[in-house]
């Protein structure tokens, strides 16, 4: 796409505007198209209209972005060949993606010989590399620095609060959060984003509340309050679930479908799994006026398949048709499922749960080789469990059964 439109507008020898150039580079970078992306910047040379050294900083943030070292370095090198002097973010990109201390001072070093000036990028990125080594120290003495222009310290500082939550020092962001706010500060809301996914333990659920309106830009917001609810589902903390799925459905109604597919998915995971909580969340969806998805009764229907319970799977089956959404082989395998690991806890083949399996096996079509699979493993594992546990009870010789 990027490469096509360049080459409309060179057919058409439209004069481009820096910008422009940058641009399209950027364009060809998000596409991974390098090749594209480092003929542009061999047309932006030639023009001599534009300082190249930015357009070698998309391409090297491109590579990084990619985990592609060798890549970036190359672009150090083709920098060195041209002519081109990198600036502070050039040195700002290397510094973040350092893998030793020696890396970080010898870049820091090369920055400070070129006479350039430290900015808020190359502060940032300086706490982002000593975090991710595990100096932590030193990365909260980067964000001592005198030198720091005041303009830019609720940024530096909001980014160790997030290197630090983001790199396993939950507590201390907490604690440097807390002596923001007390000074009168501000956290960034990447900073508070970041300080909520990472504070997973429990009695917290005030603390994110208080994060969550550090967050002003609206897309943010929805992405930490949607983490929040996940937290509270997490921690059963269902009454403050429901009042954040219904002020996530009144600022974006679309986007909270998504939010509600992945809190059922959690449930699914959990261990054990709750399906308290995911029933009354179901309710929930429901009563605000939200349509219940395939893939959120989906997750629910193989939350019963891990809690052995027939009865809620059964209500989950019931919910597919009220829901307007047909039952396919997959929900009738996840129901069989359920119905079998039910059955597993009787020891009897004549159970109710084991005669429901039963009946509910003819209903499945069994025209597909793998479908055939799933049945049978399902029958060999009752049949397996079923045998232990008639071994475990069989009386003792010399012993009568009761």
């Amino acid at each position: 796409m990027a490469r096509p439109l360049y080459n409309l507008m060179s057919l058409y020898k439209l004069k481009l505007k820096p910008e422009t150039f940058r641009s399209m580079i950027s364009l060809c970078v998000k596409m991974k198209d390098f090749e594209g992306a480092y003929t542009i910047l061999t047309d932006a040379e030639e023009s001599g209209e534009t300082s190249t050294v930015s357009l070698y900083n998309v391409i090297m943030a491109g590579y990084f972005r990619e985990k592609n070292h060798n890549g970036a370095q190359m672009v150090m090198s083709q920098m060195q060949i041209a002519g081109v002097k990198p600036d502070s973010e050039t040195f700002s990109y290397l510094i973040s993606n350092c893998d030793c201390e020696e890396k970080i001072s010898k870049y820091l070093d090369e920055l400070r010989r070129d006479g350039l000036q430290m900015t808020k990028h190359a502060y940032m990125a300086l706490i982002n590399a000593y975090s991710r080594l595990g100096n932590f120290d030193m990365a909260k003495q980067v964000a001592l620095d005198k030198e720091i222009p005041p303009k830019c310290l609720s940024e530096v500082t909001s980014a160790l609060v997030g290197a630090l939550a983001s790199n396993g020092k939950v507590s201390d962001g907490l604690e440097l959060f807390d002596e923001i706010k007390q000074s009168g500060g501000y956290l960034e809301p990447k900073a508070a984003i970041a300080l909520i996914e990472h504070t997973q333990t429990e009695d917290q659920l005030d603390r994110l509340y208080q994060l969550l309106e550090e967050v002003n830009e609206p897309g943010m917001w929805f992405d930490g309050c949607g983490r929040v609810l996940q937290y509270c589902v997490q921690h059963n903390h269902l009454d403050a679930a429901v009042d954040l799925l219904k002020q996530l459905k009144e600022t974006n109604e679309m986007s909270t479908y998504m939010i509600v597919d992945q809190v059922f998915c959690q449930i699914w995971e959990m261990e054990p799994v709750n399906l308290d909580v995911g029933m009354e969340l179901l309710r929930a969806v429901k009563e605000l006026g939200l349509n219940v998805s395939r893939t959120s009764l989906d997750f629910l229907l193989s939350a019963c398949v891990k809690a052995k319970d027939s009865q809620r799977a059964q209500q989950i089956w019931e919910e597919y048709e009220s829901s307007g959404l047909p039952h396919n082989v997959l929900t009738s395998l996840r129901m069989y499922q359920a119905l079998v690991s039910s059955a597993q806890r009787s020891t009897s083949k004549k159970s109710a749960e084991w005669s429901a399996a039963k009946k509910f096996y003819k209903t499945i079509p069994k025209e597909d080789p793998h479908v055939c699979c799933i049945l049978d493993s399902c029958k060999i594992t009752y049949n397996r469990k079923r045998g232990k546990r008639k071994a475990a009870t069989k009386p003792s010789p010399g012993k009568q059964e009761v």
